[in-house]
């Protein structure tokens, strides 16, 4: 019963190391998530201001093409 009782708590040690090591990585990976979404939310605003500034002068150029057709 001593024996089965020593094993039972190595077992119970190994597992919680495991646990322990897998929460650890676990909290990295979501750092690294979070740092990700934060550089493509970035990205995605300067897509943003680019894609509006493109739109403007789009609209600035049609306007142009129309006062000179006369429309």
């Amino acid at each position: 019963m001593k024996q089965a009782q020593e094993r039972l708590e190595k077992a119970l040690t190994r597992l919680e190391a495991t646990v322990g090591d897998k929460l650890s990585k676990s909290g990295e990976a979501d750092a690294e998530l979070v740092r990700d979404l934060q550089t493509a939310r970035q990205e995605l605003a300067g897509y943003k201001e680019k894609n509006q500034a493109v739109s403007d002068r789009l609209d600035a150029a049609i306007d142009r093409m129309r006062t000179a057709l006369g429309e």
